[in-house]
Order: structure tokens, then C-alpha cells, then sequence
């Protein structure tokens, strides 16, 4: 796509790792695709930016930030579509219990 002017767009969830800007203890080590060394390669390929938003912006019932790698041909709409829904910090949803796979853990609504 990218080389024929089309546009890229990939979904990851957010970093947690210790010197993300969404640290979760616990998860110091963590890591997300965008840091492997596959990624980067592909971005000297396919050149362009991340842009971050909060899903409880769109309605969703927890903050969930994701991250978008989108090529130059889609920043401009990327960022303003996406790159504008953030929760203020006042209004993060209250906490949940959430179960699953028969583990149970508390998750910010």
C-alpha cells in the first residue's frame, strides 16, 4: 500500500513498561511491537508517526490507550480523528472487576 501512496495504519496497545508514560507495576519489562527491531526496520521502509488515544473518548467503558503507527499519507486525518480523544484525568472511569480465563483482576471503567 505504502508504496503505491496508500495509507498504513497499525493498532497496538500502548507501552506499560517502566519508562512508558502509562507505566503499570509489574509490568516494568513490558514492551509493545512498535519497540521490536522488525518495527523499526519497517519504519525506515514506511515512514511516519504514532498517534495516541484514549478509547473511553469514543464511549468505550474503560480509558484503554491505544497507539496508531500511521504512514505520512494519514497523520493529518489520523490526528484529527484519533489524536483528539483523550480523557481528562478527572473524568478516568472508575475501577472494575473483570474475570476471565479464571483469573480475576481490577481494571480502571
Amino acid at each position: 500500500m505504502h508504496a503505491h501512496g496508500g495509507g498504513v495504519v497499525i493498532e497496538h496497545p500502548v507501552n506499560h513498561g517502566a519508562e512508558s508514560m502509562w507505566p503499570i507495576k509489574g509490568r516494568e519489562a513490558h514492551s509493545t511491537l512498535f519497540e521490536t527491531t522488525m518495527f523499526l526496520n519497517f519504519t525506515k521502509d514506511v515512514p511516519g508517526e504514532r498517534v495516541f488515544s484514549d478509547q473511553c473518548a469514543a464511549g468505550a467503558p474503560t480509558r484503554k490507550t491505544t497507539q496508531w503507527y500511521c504512514n505520512e499519507a494519514l497523520l493529518a486525518p489520523m490526528f484529527k480523528y484519533l489524536g483528539v480523544l483523550h480523557c481528562p484525568e478527572r473524568e478516568t472511569p472508575r475501577p472494575v472487576l473483570l474475570a476471565g480465563a479464571g483469573r480475576r483482576m481490577l481494571c480502571a471503567k
